[in-house]
C-alpha cells in the first residue's frame, strides 16, 4: 500500500517537472524564434527634427514606443499593458548638505598618502619602485601588441563581417518616403545626385528624391519597418566569438 503511494507520488512530481521543462522549452523557442518588429517615422523640415517609433515583441505584449520632439527624448516599456519604466517618471534630487570631514579621518586620510610618498632611500617614491618593478604590461601596449600581429588582417575581416550581417538584420525591411533637397547651385547638385545615383538599388521603390534647383532647402518624410529575431543576433555573436583573436581582444579591452 505504501508502495503504491510513494509510485503515485513520484509520478506526479515527473509529470509536474515534464510540463515545467516544456513551458521552459517553449519560452525559449519564443525568445529565440518570434520576431521583435520596429516602426520608425523620422521628419524633418525647416531645422525641426522629429523621430517617432514602436518596438514590439510578440504581437506587442512587449511594447517600447519611443520619440524624439522638440529636442527631448521620450520613451516608456510596457508588458502586458502594465508600464514597467518610462522618461515621464522625474527623479527626485536629495538635497545636498554639506559634507563635514571629521578629524580622526582626515588624519587618517593624511597618513595613508604620506605611505604613499614615503622614500626607500633611493629618492623614489614607494608607488613609482613598484610600477618600475611590475612586469604587467599597461592596456595601451597589450593593444599595440594586437595591432602589430600578424594576424590582425583576420580580426579585421571576422568584425567586419559580423557588422555587415548586422546591418543586414536590423535594417528595414520596408521603407517609404520623399527627400527633397537644394543647394542653390545647379551644379553642385547635379554632382550629389550623380554620387546619389550610384546607390539607386538600395532605394528605387522606396524612396522618392526630389531635387530643388533654385534654392537651398532640405525636407525628409520617411517612414521604415524591419524585424529580426533573438536567434539571429545569438548565431552572430557565436561566429564572432568563437573567434580566437576577438576573444584576445576582448579580454585585453576587459582586463584592468
Amino acid at each position: 500500500m505504501a508502495l503504491g503511494i510513494f509510485l503515485t507520488v513520484l509520478k506526479v512530481i515527473g509529470k509536474v517537472l515534464l510540463w515545467i521543462l516544456v513551458i521552459l522549452l517553449a519560452l525559449i523557442l519564443l525568445i529565440l524564434f518570434l520576431p521583435i518588429t520596429y516602426n520608425v517615422k523620422l521628419d524633418y523640415e525647416e531645422g525641426n527634427f522629429e523621430v517617432l517609433g514602436r518596438t514590439g515583441w510578440y504581437f506587442l505584449l512587449v511594447n517600447f514606443p519611443f520619440e524624439f520632439r522638440d529636442k527631448k527624448f521620450r520613451y516608456k516599456l510596457r508588458v502586458f499593458g502594465i508600464p514597467i519604466f518610462s522618461s515621464d517618471k522625474k527623479t527626485v534630487k536629495k538635497p545636498e548638505g554639506k559634507k563635514k570631514v571629521k578629524k580622526g579621518k582626515k588624519e587618517n586620510s593624511t597618513n595613508k598618502k604620506s605611505k604613499h610618498t614615503n622614500t626607500d632611500g633611493t629618492g623614489k617614491t614607494t608607488k613609482e619602485v613598484h610600477s618600475d618593478s611590475g612586469s604587467k604590461k599597461s592596456k595601451g601596449d597589450r593593444l599595440k601588441d594586437i595591432l602589430r600581429d600578424d594576424h590582425i588582417g583576420e580580426l579585421v575581416s571576422v568584425i567586419l563581417d559580423a557588422l555587415g550581417r548586422l546591418l543586414k538584420l536590423v535594417l528595414p525591411k520596408k521603407m517609404e518616403g520623399t527627400i527633397e533637397f537644394g543647394t542653390g547651385d545647379p551644379y553642385t547638385e547635379g554632382k550629389i545626385l550623380g554620387c546619389i545615383s550610384m546607390f539607386y538599388g538600395l532605394y528605387a521603390d522606396k524612396l522618392t528624391i526630389v531635387p530643388e534647383w533654385e534654392e537651398k532647402k532640405f525636407t525628409a518624410n520617411v517612414r521604415m519597418k524591419g524585424h529580426f529575431t533573438v536567434f539571429a543576433l545569438v548565431i552572430i555573436a557565436i561566429r564572432l566569438f568563437r573567434n580566437r583573436y576577438f576573444m584576445k581582444l576582448i579580454k585585453t579591452i576587459t582586463k584592468k
